[in-house]
């Protein structure tokens, strides 16, 4: 390259890596999903109230953390009492500067009892 530097411009659109599922404990329902790309992607959380006919951001966003293994994680943690409504769904939109990937949708646990 007769000594001009080089550049490696990698580019990776997001990709999902693992699907959410939803965690109750405590109190509180967990979603965790696991993406990659480059640059890292960041998680922005959304809830439907009708089925997934349209989607909202969560209330709160969590920080989307780089992993030991080079993906990028995101867990969303509601309060089991924020949410009652029975068919809610939720999922995780990753993206970076080249796209976006959504996960899967996924539902509330049902309480205990029911």
């Amino acid at each position: 390259m007769n000594g001009w530097p080089v550049f490696n411009q990698t580019v990776e659109t997001p990709s999902v890596l693992k699907q959410p599922k939803a965690a109750a404990a405590g109190g509180a329902v967990t979603f965790t999903a696991t993406a990659g790309g480059t640059p890292g992607p960041v998680a922005v959380w959304e809830i439907s109230y009708d089925g997934g006919a349209s989607w909202q951001r969560a209330d709160h966003q969590p920080v989307t953390k780089r992993t030991d293994e080079g993906s990028y994680r995101s867990t969303l943690e509601v309060s089991s009492g924020t949410y009652s409504d029975a068919g809610l769904l939720v999922r995780a939109v990753f993206r970076n500067a080249h796209g976006k990937a959504a996960t899967d949708a996924v539902g509330f646990p049902a309480p205990p009892g029911r």
